[in-house]
């Protein structure tokens, strides 16, 4: 990424609505819950018919 293109994604984030900003934090949150948590890491890591992740 270069200059010009942080100062686009900054720029499009400042114009992000409120209802566009709280669906996007939603969406990071279901992620981490489903992925990245420890919890959900771990169960996923001791199922061996897991395989992928996505």
């Amino acid at each position: 990424m270069n200059v010009e293109g942080l100062v686009a994604v900054i720029e499009q984030a400042s114009a992000m609505d409120a209802d566009e900003v709280s669906r996007m934090r939603q969406a990071g949150r279901d992620f981490y819950e489903r992925f990245l948590e420890p919890k959900a890491f771990a169960e996923e890591c001791a199922d061996p018919m897991a395989g992928k992740f996505l």
